[in-house]
C-alpha cells in the first residue's frame, strides 16, 4: 500500500496499541460502516484506508 498520512498512522497504532482482540473488533466495526473508538475523527475514506491497513496487519497472524 501507498505511504499513509501522520494522522492515519497515529489512529492505526493506537488501535494496535489495545491488542489483536481489539483491533478484530475496530474491523468488524469498520465493516459493518460503524465508526470504533479512535476513529471518529475521520472521514469515512479515511476509515476505509485505516480497515484495509488493519486487515493487512492481522493478516501477518493469520487471524480474522
Amino acid at each position: 500500500m501507498s505511504e499513509i498520512s501522520h494522522k492515519l498512522q497515529d489512529c492505526i497504532d493506537n488501535l494496535c496499541s489495545s491488542g489483536c482482540d481489539s483491533v478484530l473488533d475496530a474491523i468488524q466495526q469498520l465493516e459493518r460502516g460503524e465508526i470504533p473508538a479512535g476513529t471518529e475523527n475521520l472521514d469515512p475514506a479515511d476509515r476505509h484506508r485505516v480497515l484495509l491497513e488493519l486487515k493487512a496487519i492481522m493478516a501477518v497472524y493469520d487471524v480474522e
